[in-house]
């Protein structure tokens, strides 16, 4: 999920053209609700309803998918005297999710009109005596069919202050990862900030990077920096919750906060993500550093102080780091992946002085709490250590993958162990996936990705437990030893033994 924000104190006069027009934002359970798209002209569509909501997404060739993500939309915040007066999500919709937001604008006070390959919708702002425009253009450029072909559309947005009183505007742009289909659950997702400057005019805004299987893409957003307005954004938060920080924010002073905040794209700021996140900015560093690009290393180490900071803010609970910031029911869910970037770092040598992100401390309370909850407490601790864990010893059944054991990760988790001088319970989670997989499923060289305490698994020959030798690596650079070989367990009695 990410928001674009664009503000400022310009009073723009406006004149709007006759033309055929629907009352547009009034609720109605009739299908058709579909409006001018943007694009159209070969290399796919996104369509924007007459009601304002983002409803129809063509983004391969001959697909189409009908599905409404009530995320995207459209805010705007007012400020007279350096107060907000009025914020206000421009749809009549009132949803599930993001309840934090203000939801429930009246139609009456809403037209919309098109005429492909515009569109233009007037919000006349209850009580406070302003007129909203929105322009909706997708560019037809001559003899350039190639861009023309491309999903792209301009949002132009137009204020009539019909009072003496001046006032800062405030629009906000939310756009959520995926379309809405069950495969924007795969995850992989990830957004960055982005600027680009051409010809004397500068855009920033974000990018948004869909890992698909298929067709892998980025979209964009986006706005022009210019005399009179300021442009901030978020690359993330929580689509799922309340989005209250976001709603808070935009509330306080009509802009939006450091970027620094945006962990995890998956569910709000999250510590799998987070950290390897953290890591990635580590190595980046590193690079400029070696290749001498002052100006890079500045970047990225100032993004570190800054990420590294979010991070223990965040999900820091004194014990361990939460699943993620959401503050949701499962918010606290004790991952046994939570340490990845810092077995990133540690495995590339990148952890110590001012590329050791994650206090050492917190490190080992946190892979202490794993070995406690996701191991012992998982199967007696005997089939290595559970993806998801409750802080009260319960299993988190929130969902298909917190419930299993994912091989690699597990041997992951038993490396970081390592580093960590925890060798003894390293290997004794490592013993209890290698015992499960080879001698009670039997899967000697067809390794599964997953299993749960039902001896339930699936993906077999998966690549990613070859993060065992980790553990190899772990053991050579820490000079630990491994402990001594466990006596063998007695022969089964399905065994192939002569």
């Amino acid at each position: 999920m990410v928001v674009c924000e664009v503000s400022g104190g310009r009073t723009l006069a406006i004149c709007l053209c006759s033309a055929q027009h629907k009352d547009v934002l009034m609720p109605s359970g009739a299908p058709g609700c579909s409006g001018c798209p943007l694009g159209g002209f070969g290399g796919g569509t996104i369509t924007r309803g007459w009601r304002g909501e983002f409803c129809r997404w063509q983004l391969n060739p001959g697909v189409y998918h009908h599905k409404t993500v009530v995320a995207d939309q459209f805010t705007v915040c007012l400020r007279r005297k350096g107060q907000t007066v009025y914020q206000q999500v421009l749809s009549v919709e009132r949803p599930s999710v993001l309840q934090g937001w203000n939801w429930g604008y009246c139609g009456h006070y809403a037209f919309y009109h098109a005429l492909y390959p515009r569109a233009w919708t007037v919000y006349q702002l209850p009580g406070q005596d302003v007129v909203l425009t929105c322009r909706q253009v997708s560019p037809i450029i001559p003899h350039d069919y190639q861009d023309t072909s491309l999903p792209v559309g301009v949002f132009v947005w137009e204020l009539e202050n019909g009072s003496d009183e001046a006032v800062d505007v405030s629009i906000m742009l939310t756009l959520r990862n995926g379309t809405g289909t069950k495969e924007d659950k795969s995850g992989g997702h990830w957004n960055e900030p982005f600027s680009l400057e051409k010809e004397g005019a500068r855009v920033s805004g974000v990018l948004l990077h869909h890992c698909s299987p298929v067709n892998p893409y980025t979209l964009a957003i986006s706005a022009r920096e210019q005399a009179g307005t300021g442009v901030t954004h978020l690359t993330a938060f929580n689509p799922a919750g309340t989005g209250q920080a976001v709603w808070q924010d935009l509330l306080q002073d009509g802009k939006l906060g450091s970027p620094a905040d945006l962990l995890h794209g998956i569910s709000a700021s999250g510590a799998y993500c987070g950290s390897l996140w953290l890591a990635a900015v580590c190595v980046m560093c590193k690079v400029a550093g070696i290749v001498g690009d002052s100006e890079v290393l500045q970047k990225y180490s100032a993004i570190r102080r800054k990420g590294t900071e979010a991070f223990e803010r965040l999900l820091w609970n004194g014990k361990y780091y939460n699943y993620d910031s959401s503050g949701g029911p499962f918010s606290s869910t004790v991952m046994s992946d939570q340490c990845a970037g810092q077995w990133f770092l540690r495995a590339s040598g990148l952890d110590q002085g001012e590329f050791q992100v994650f206090p050492r401390s917190h490190v080992l309370s946190a892979l202490k709490t794993i070995f406690e909850l996701n191991v012992m407490g998982f199967a007696n601790g005997t089939m290595g250590a559970v993806n998801g864990m409750r802080p009260d010893g319960s299993l988190d059944t929130s969902s298909v993958q917190s419930s299993e054991a994912w091989v690699g990760v597990v041997y992951a988790l038993a490396a970081t162990m390592i580093q960590e001088g925890l060798v003894q319970e390293g290997f004794h989670t490592a013993e209890g996936c290698y015992r499960t997989v080879w001698e009670r499923l039997g899967m000697a060289f067809q390794t599964p990705e997953a299993y749960c305490q039902r001896k339930v698994f699936r993906s077999l020959a998966y690549m990613r437990p070859l993060s065992i030798w980790s553990m190899q690596l772990a053991l050579e650079n820490s000079g630990c030893q491994a402990p001594a070989a466990a006596a063998p367990r007695p022969v089964q009695e399905n065994s192939l033994q002569p």
